[in-house]
């Protein structure tokens, strides 16, 4: 999930400029490589943990444990790259067990559709597992795979299904709010990915 995080550094602050004249692809930042190192013990810290807890307080053995934050890990850095898209600069990430992982970025002037976008990248790279753990299973018969696919298609479609803070569905509904600004054909377009998205995962926890 997507967070949010406003230091007050007038130096980190993002330029607000129309969406249309927004540049998509951003210059690397020479402060990205500090902040990453920075960051990195936390974030190693708290994988570390999660993956202790889910192996053995929960039982669920090592491979799972690790194959789940593992997962976890590439569906945040879809969040963190998908903001990086925006100017927005990375600020850390976050392992909680029993609740998921949280990257942080700096606070950007971002209209609804963008931060669907950066919401929405999350499932999107969650999915790209989901798919490749299945081919994995599908050519080799192994149990493990099987496991996290299908842990990673209810991971990602609850977290993209359901509108509420703090998953990701929250920042797909609010395109469709009384406040949004969008137009009739991006909301039609972020109803169509909302859906289609979802629709796909659910097939996968069906049929996988």
């Amino acid at each position: 999930m997507p967070t949010k995080f406003d230091l007050g550094d007038e130096s980190l602050q993002v330029t607000a400029r129309p969406a249309q004249e927004r540049r998509i692809k951003v210059a690397p930042d020479p402060g990205d490589a500090a902040r990453l190192r920075a960051t990195l013990p936390g974030t190693l810290l708290s994988m570390g943990f999660t993956i202790w807890f889910y192996a053995q307080i929960l039982h669920w053995g090592w491979y799972v444990a690790a194959g789940l934050v593992f997962s976890i890990f590439i569906h945040e850095c879809g969040h963190a790259l998908a903001a990086r898209r925006y100017g927005l600069p990375y600020m850390g990430m976050r392992f909680i067990p029993l609740v998921g992982g949280v990257v942080f970025h700096q606070k950007g002037n971002t209209t609804v559709t963008e931060d669907a976008f950066i919401g929405i990248m999350g499932p999107v790279f969650g999915t790209l597992v989901a798919i490749a753990c299945t081919i994995a299973y599908r050519l080799t018969g192994e149990p493990l795979w099987h496991g996290i696919a299908h842990l990673n298609y209810l991971m990602n479609a609850l977290n993209l299904l359901i509108p509420a803070p703090p998953l990701d569905g929250h920042w797909l509904a609010a395109v469709f709010s009384g406040r949004s600004r969008a137009t009739k054909q991006e909301k039609l377009k972020w109803a169509l990915a909302w859906a289609g998205l979802g629709a796909f995962l659910i097939a996968g926890i069906l049929l996988v």
